[in-house]
């Protein structure tokens, strides 16, 4: 990798940083706000459905800075997130799909869809982890 390459790497990663930390802060003060007005104040239908799909405002905000480090990034780096990203989809689609089998027949609890994204996100990094690991 060239200084060059080098510098724009770090460029395009604090912008990341910053773009997701902007996201995740707004989409943390969303969802105590969220559940705080439910909590106390007991708002009708309506205002319990915006409240509820606020969050997702900024959850879209994250994914728009993944898409968006991912395309300014350089075809070998795209080529290891690509890697870990469809490794964690199978992960997700397997690993849920099993999760049915266990909550149709074997009585084990049911778990909120919620609990997907957050899931494939852990294991992104954790697989882009040791895909990075293959190429060092």
């Amino acid at each position: 990798m060239t200084c060059e390459t080098e510098g724009a790497t770090k460029v395009v990663a604090r912008r990341y940083m910053r773009d997701m930390a902007i996201a995740g802060a707004l989409y943390m003060v969303l969802v105590v706000a969220g559940a705080l007005a439910i909590r106390f104040v007991d708002p009708p239908q309506w205002a319990r459905i915006v409240l509820a799909l606020l969050p997702l405002a900024p959850v879209a905000l994250i994914l728009r800075a993944i898409l968006v480090f991912i395309n300014s990034i350089d075809e070998f780096q795209r080529r290891i997130q690509m890697e870990a990203v469809l490794i964690t989809a199978g992960l997700t689609a397997f690993g849920t799909f099993a999760w049915g089998f266990l909550e149709e027949w074997a009585d084990l609890p049911r778990l909120s869809v919620m609990w997907v994204l957050p899931a494939m996100m852990m294991l992104w990094g954790l697989t882009l982890w040791i895909v990075r690991r293959r190429y060092k």
